[in-house]
């Protein structure tokens, strides 16, 4: 995830810290909701430490830099 982050949002998130976190969540099913030029709303649904399906609802923003596409920022839905 670090490399996907566009850089003015890895401070204070290390590789380390990206890797427990991935470590720690079961990903289940990744639902697109929609998508423009550089935004992708979805939901992702995962298994909680207590074997619970729960969801992350999110519309995302990206910026393309040489060619590459990385994640800046996102709006969370309750």
């Amino acid at each position: 995830m670090a490399e996907t982050t566009h850089v003015s949002k890895r401070k204070g998130n290390s590789k380390e810290a990206y890797l427990k976190s991935a470590r720690n969540t079961r990903w289940l099913k990744l639902e697109i909701i929609s998508s423009g030029f550089d935004t992708v709303e979805f939901k992702a649904f995962y298994m909680n430490t207590k074997f619970q399906t729960e969801i992350l609802h999110e519309k995302s923003n990206f910026k393309l830099e040489s060619g590459k596409w990385y994640y800046v920022d996102g709006l969370f839905y309750g």
